[in-house]
């Protein structure tokens, strides 16, 4: 035997050793060579990796459901048991919804702070006057009864008739309150009729301190000319000024900012180491 010859059968018992697969193609004459692939997974394995893919799946379904399932139930009783303890001290809160954010959910639960915590109101009571409007944003609450706070911001509108009254009292008659035209958004126009005399005052609120809202007076008209405080009859300059709205507000609740709106009087104070129903009496 040749050479070539023997290389070249000893290339075929290689090939045939490797599990290559050797053809012969009787129309042509010649070899065909096919080469077999890597070995497949056997489908017991397939189906075990399949098996483990689905159950994970499955668990952590269950773990997001019950977290979900869990936050709702939080948020329902926290609104729930902040309507009956407003209710309890004299206070009310009408149309509650509570949000909480952060997920998971649960391992809050577990931590015993509930971080993200989001509440609003239609209608309610704060600082001793009736609000509409009433938004709570809370964070650090402990998620079980009396909803111990450690801060939180709260805001809400005291509507101009409630104003009115406040007023009224400081006064000494009826005056009528609403978003003053020429002073620009941030102020206050205030109408009174003195036996018949037109008097119109546009004030300015501000923060005098955590637990009072100053008026303080801007300009006067009667009949539609400035005139001086001291120069209005009566002693009505003298009860316009000073005029005040104080809030009855817990300790750890301080009044932050005031300013005007189309119905009335945006109130915003900060409270700090307070409990969640606090906030709405």
């Amino acid at each position: 035997m040749s050479s070539d010859e023997g290389g070249a059968v000893g290339g075929m018992e290689s090939l045939m050793g490797s599990g290559t697969d050797l053809t012969a193609d009787s129309s042509s004459g010649n070899m065909a060579v096919e080469v077999a692939g890597p070995p497949s997974t056997p489908p017991r394995k397939r189906r075990w990796v399949r098996r483990l893919v689905i159950v994970v799946a499955a668990l952590l379904a269950l773990l997001v459901a019950g977290d979900r399932l869990a936050l709702v139930l939080a948020q329902r009783t926290v609104a729930d048991a902040v309507t009956q303890a407003a209710s309890e001290h004299g206070g009310t809160v009408e149309d509650l919804s509570v949000s909480m954010g952060g997920f998971p959910f649960l391992t809050q639960l577990a931590g015993g702070s509930l971080q993200d915590v989001n509440g609003g109101a239609a209608r309610g009571t704060f600082g001793g006057y009736e609000m509409t409007d009433i938004q709570v944003h809370a964070e650090g609450i402990a998620p079980t009864s009396p909803f111990h706070v450690d801060n939180a911001t709260v805001s809400g509108i005291i509507g101009f008739s409630t104003l009115a009254h406040v007023v009224k009292d400081q006064v000494g008659t009826d005056v009528d309150l609403n978003q003053s035209t020429d002073e620009g958004d941030g102020a206050l126009h205030v109408s009174i009729d003195v036996l018949g005399v037109f008097v119109g005052a546009t004030v300015n609120p501000r923060v005098v301190d955590k637990a009072t809202i100053g008026i303080d007076v801007v300009n006067v008209k009667i009949a539609g000319a400035t005139v001086a405080l001291a120069d209005i009859p009566f002693d009505l300059g003298d009860r316009l000024t000073n005029l005040t709205v104080p809030l009855e507000l817990p300790p750890g609740i301080a009044l932050k900012n005031v300013t005007v709106e189309p119905t009335g009087l945006k109130v915003t104070a900060t409270a700090t180491d307070v409990k969640l129903a606090e906030l709405t009496r």
